[in-house]
């Protein structure tokens, strides 16, 4: 008896999602298999070898007449460049004759990808000098929006007041003003300086204890006071702190240490950089969004903002902020430059459109905090056209407001 058996195909990859073999990691190579002939074989090797030298087999006890079979190794990473790999049988037992056909198949590894820290050649002290200015303006900023903010916080002693409103603030604070900071606590970058200034922003987070409003908001800017103070002691020390730690990493071979303390870095200051121009507004806005937010139970139900607009142009008539001191937060909303925009706010609103001022209006739209179309069926019953309306409010993408 004769045996035919034969290579079909021969797959090498790695094991990233694009399946893409890249230097020093680990890959598999793959190969399909027929017995062209009319009786079964066994037992065989299926042999790989690689660049001529490293060699592999896999055992088969039996292949069955006109069987195909894929059988795979699995190895360890290996050069970037052209390599090759035959795979071929041996160890046929049990026939005269064997006619079998090795196949060659060469592939390429690719050299392993560069992150984006290890391709920026900035310098460690370049970036820590950069976040620490970054961070002093952005700091300064929150304590003015505070200080603006503080003029519609004149129901801190009343009952409707709720004293979560400073879990609010800090929510703000630490995506405002805190960033990559927070992520970066417990990081090796933590270090001199920069420890200091994360220990009085855990004091100006701490502050959130405190029951009465007026107390919290208190205690917050003390701590941010602190916080600044840290960082002017930053601006003297923090590039030396920084470039002494990055070589002492390279001195003690830690190139991973290394590569991951300079994406930290690099995070940190990228963050601040990107929020350093953010206009006081922002942070008066975002403090309002959270403000009206504590107010709400329901959101689906209830409304934060009320907005009259003309239906032929989708010109704001005025508005309305439901909620404690919700007439001087409107006023104060309504007073920013160049107006607010109550389609970025980001809570839920009703926008009751009109013919013309003053009459009854033909309809309403109800939008949530996302700028989703709520729908009711007294919706359907009442207001013609309002899906019409929300699509081109939708479109337009802004609504602005002037007092």
């Amino acid at each position: 008896m004769s045996v035919d058996l034969q290579v079909m195909q021969v797959f090498v990859q790695g094991y990233e999602h694009d399946a893409v073999v890249r230097e020093g990691q680990p890959f598999y190579v793959s190969a399909k298999y027929h017995n062209a002939s009319e009786h079964s074989s066994g037992p065989f090797q299926v042999t790989f070898t690689l660049d001529g030298h490293t060699q592999h087999a896999v055992d088969v006890f039996d292949a069955s007449a006109n069987d195909t079979q894929w059988v795979q190794w699995e190895t360890s990473g290996i050069v970037a460049g052209v390599h090759h790999v035959r795979v071929g049988f041996a160890g046929v037992e049990n026939e005269t004759e064997h006619v079998g056909e090795a196949y060659d198949q060469e592939f390429h590894v690719a050299e392993p990808p560069v992150s984006a820290a290890a391709r920026d050649a900035r310098e460690e002290a370049a970036l820590a000098n950069g976040y620490v200015n970054a961070e002093r303006t952005i700091l300064q900023n929150w304590q003015r929006a505070l200080m603006d903010f503080d003029k519609t916080m004149t129901s801190s002693t009343s009952a409707e007041t709720k004293p979560d409103f400073a879990g609010a603030v800090l929510k703000v604070f630490e995506d405002k003003v805190l960033g990559e900071l927070t992520k970066a606590t417990h990081s090796e970058l933590v270090i001199g300086t920069l420890k200091a200034v994360v220990e009085a922003s855990e004091k100006a987070k701490a502050a959130s204890v405190s029951v009465a409003l007026r107390d919290f908001f208190h205690q917050h800017l003390t701590a941010i006071t602190e916080m600044d103070a840290k960082f002017f002691d930053a601006q003297e020390s923090f590039a030396g702190e920084t470039s002494a730690k990055a070589a002492g990493l390279l001195a003690d071979g830690n190139a991973d240490g290394y590569a991951a303390f300079r994406a930290n870095l690099i995070a940190l200051h990228d963050d601040a950089a990107a929020r350093v121009h953010l206009p006081l507004d922002a942070y008066v806005n975002d403090l309002a969004v959270e403000w009206m937010t504590q107010s709400i139970k329901e959101p689906y139900y209830d409304v934060a903002i009320h907005i009259r607009i003309l239906e032929s142009d989708l010109s704001v008539l005025d508005f309305k902020i439901d909620g404690p001191d919700g007439d001087k937060l409107t006023e104060h909303l309504g007073a920013e430059r160049g107006g607010v925009d109550l389609w970025a706010l980001k809570v839920p609103r009703s926008i009751a459109y009109y013919e013309h001022d003053g009459e009854y209006p033909a309809g309403w739209v109800h939008i949530d905090a996302a700028n989703r179309l709520i729908e009711s069926a007294a919706e359907q019953n009442v207001s013609r056209n309002y899906k019409q309306v929300y699509e081109r409010l939708h479109a337009q993408g802004h609504l602005i407001a002037h007092k």
